[in-house]
Formats: C-alpha cells, structure tokens, sequence
C-alpha cells in the first residue's frame, strides 16, 4: 500500500469513527483514543491523543472520545457548508463507536452511579445528536477503523483494518450504515 487513496466509489458522505481504550497511562490514569472521519473512502481527519480526563470505565473514556470526534464533524460540516457541499449534509454524520453504553448515553437522558461523575462539556454528544449534526450508531469492534488510534493491535487487525482506512478497500460497513440510515425500512 503506498499513501492515502480516494474514489468515486467511497462514502460520498462523511462517517467518523471513534474509539478509546481503557488502559490508563500509569503515570496520569488517562487513557488514549482515536478518531478519523472517512469520505470518498479515504481519511480526512485522524486523531490520536490521550484524554484530558479520567475516565471511571470504558463507556466513561468512549464517551469522552465521542466528544472530541463530534466537535470535529460539527466544525467539518460548517466546511462542507461553506464550500457549498450542502448535497453532503442532508442527513446528520454518522459517528460509530463500538461502546453500546456510551452510544445509549448519548442519545438518552440517565443519569447511573456509573455515568454521574462525566463532566458537563462531553454531554455536547446529546447537543450534537439533537441538532442533527451526528447520529451515533454502533460498529463492532472488528469493524471500527480507529482501533488502530487507540492501542497496540495484531498484525491481522492491522492487515484487516489499514486498507480500508487508507482507501484500498471499501468499507462496505460504512456504506450499509448510510444506506439504512436513508432509508430504515430497509433494516
């Protein structure tokens, strides 16, 4: 593979897709992860950073990440919009993470023992979510391209996943969710 490959035949809407691993770092107890947005098949944004805070969980640090990754799509699409690219921002970006509890939170309104502590700015995943700016959808992991941000992973996740993030091969999970979220009937 050489380099970053885009097509006619990728995702004509961008898709994001977040991760966060639950091992701290031992010297903070913060942990790392990942994000990168994905459109006509290639990345246009990647990140891999360690989280500002704490995290009390997995869903807790997922959550966290969902934060950052939805503040970049809100500022992507005020690109798009000013690029004029509005056909591309009909239907809000999907933001697919692979912690069925963070996903839930951030569609609804609980509050558990487990959940209390997050601090007030990462609930801007409800914000975004209401105002249309993403939808929060579920990927498995084996699925979820930006695994590779987040921790050290197999030669075969890697053999796996680096085609499709860098363009090579159609992420056809990317596809489906559009397409279902277009048209849910089709489920």
């Amino acid at each position: 593979l050489r380099g970053i490959k885009f097509s006619a035949s990728g995702n004509a809407e961008p898709v994001a897709f977040v991760d966060a691993s639950n091992k701290p770092d031992p010297s903070d107890g913060k942990c790392q992860y990942g994000y990168c947005i994905m459109w006509m098949g290639g990345p246009i944004v990647t990140v891999s950073k360690k989280l500002s805070h704490v995290g009390l969980s997995a869903a807790h640090n997922e959550y966290m990440a969902m934060h950052w990754a939805n503040r970049k799509i809100a500022w992507m699409r005020d690109f798009l919009e000013e690029m004029e690219l509005d056909e591309m921002l009909v239907y809000p970006t999907l933001n697919c993470g692979d912690n069925q509890a963070a996903l839930i939170l951030s569609e609804e309104d609980i509050v558990t023992t487990g959940n209390q502590f997050i601090q007030v700015p990462y609930h801007y995943n409800k914000e975004a979510a209401l105002m249309g700016i993403s939808k929060h959808v579920y990927v498995p992991s084996a699925l979820n391209l930006s695994d590779v941000f987040t921790k050290c992973v197999t030669s075969q996740v890697i053999d796996e996943l680096l085609p499709k993030l860098l363009g090579y091969s159609v992420c056809s999970f990317t596809l489906e969710q559009i397409r279902l979220q277009r048209d849910p009937a089709k489920k």
